[in-house]
């Protein structure tokens, strides 16, 4: 039969506006944060005082009916309310009848998401449910609303992380609600460190959500995609490029160019490659890399490298996979180690891979410039089509006065 488009941007938004008041109602009646929430009111000049016992124990008595029992009354219409949109006697069973046949429809539910991890790169495959369906629909018919703007802040390491992080992109969608980004390391694993991420609410929602989830971790340094949250992020360790080096007095490794990549959880400990380097006869210069402080687990050598002048390039790649590539600096070498069997067996290198009990947070902004995309996103984490040739008038869902 196919989308009524005359009449659906109506009629969605007339519904987004009922659970767009609704909201408020709930905010005004479980906040304080504004001088219109209900709480306030009670408190404005010549109102109950906090001062006086006896006015005092009044706002309490009010404050806390309006805070506790009353929006918890409105938060639960406010459910009721979606519930019947999304039920079949309600807006679904009409979009269940107008939309084409397709597996989003078919799967039922409001919305969830699929998933593709190709080696750890997550990328959503499918928009199941009947908002996925519509937002499919509208993809094939061209048609769009108004987006909203997503600023993703800078990241910003806790006190105490052991590890570093790059945000190395991050963009959100309409649904990307405004918050902050908590970024926590659940996995230390050299080869793959997984990130949790979830969006903490400045507000809880009414039906009690105050912080989305990811429904995926992170792989750094792979691309990442999550319905909930709506963002796609990529987040990379800078220690791969410029990795931290120590004990390496004589300067025989030029910092500048020590780059590792495709760090191997085998042949590093924590992050860390540690190196030998020992002078042989005629000039040979003889490095090894192990995985462990101790010099006892040795994951590569190389002897190839010979003289007392000028310097060399190093590109090694360790036993379990861990390319490491190199300045090495002869004359650097030939000063410091100037005896046959000398030996610098201190230098380190360090990726400064996350570790377990690193958190790291981002601000997330959203300017909630469309109407209809952001009174949808406060129902369901989900946006419908950001570009197209057909755009829905979004003063269909200017909020009322009430």
């Amino acid at each position: 039969m196919g989308l009524a488009y005359a009449s659906f941007p109506t009629q969605l938004g007339t519904l987004l506006i009922v659970s767009d008041s609704l909201k408020k109602f709930y905010e005004h009646a479980a906040l304080a944060s504004s001088s219109t929430h209900y709480a306030r009111i009670l408190s404005k000049t010549n109102g109950f005082g906090l001062s006086d016992t006896e006015e005092k124990n009044v706002y309490t008595t009010l404050a806390g009916y309006l805070q506790n029992t009353l929006a918890a009354k409105i938060a639960s219409e406010w459910q009721a309310w979606r519930s019947g949109v999304e039920s079949d006697a309600g807006f679904f069973g009409l979009l269940k009848a107008d939309l084409s046949a397709s597996d989003e429809k078919a799967a039922g539910g409001a919305i969830d998401y699929d998933y593709e991890d190709i080696d750890g790169a997550i990328s959503i495959i499918a928009r199941n449910g009947i908002w996925g369906a519509l937002r499919r629909e509208m993809v094939a018919d061209s048609y769009y609303v108004t987006p909203n703007v997503i600023a993703c802040g800078s990241l910003t390491a806790k006190s105490g992380n052991r590890g570093t992080l790059a945000k190395t992109s991050m963009a959100g969608i309409s649904h990307t609600l405004q918050g902050t980004l908590v970024i926590t390391v659940v996995s230390e694993d050299v080869t793959a460190p997984k990130l949790k991420l979830a969006i903490e609410l400045p507000l809880p929602l009414p039906d009690g959500t105050r912080i989305i989830e990811a429904d995926n971790d992170l792989t750094c340094e792979k691309s990442h995609e999550d319905g909930p949250t709506g963002l796609t992020t990529i987040l990379t360790r800078p220690g791969l490029a410029a990795p931290t080096k120590s004990g390496d007095t004589g300067v025989i490794f030029v910092a500048a160019a020590t780059t590792i990549s495709t760090p191997k959880e085998g042949d590093m400990n924590g992050g860390v490659l540690c190196v030998r380097v020992v002078r042989r006869a005629a000039n040979v210069w003889l490095i090894e890399w192990y995985n462990n402080s101790d010099r006892t687990t040795k994951v590569g050598s190389d002897s190839t490298i010979s003289g007392t002048s000028s310097t060399s390039a190093i590109d090694k790649t360790m036993k379990n996979g861990t390319r490491f590539q190199a300045t090495f600096d002869k004359a650097a070498a030939h000063a410091l180690l100037d005896h046959v069997d000398d030996e610098d067996n201190d230098i380190t290198f360090d990726i400064l891979t996350p570790r377990l009990g690193d958190r790291f947070t981002v601000a997330i902004t959203n300017n909630e410039a469309g109407k209809i995309a952001t009174k949808l996103s406060h129902m369901r984490r989900v946006s419908l089509p950001e570009s197209g040739s057909n755009l829905f008038t979004d003063s269909l869902a200017d909020a009322i006065t009430v």
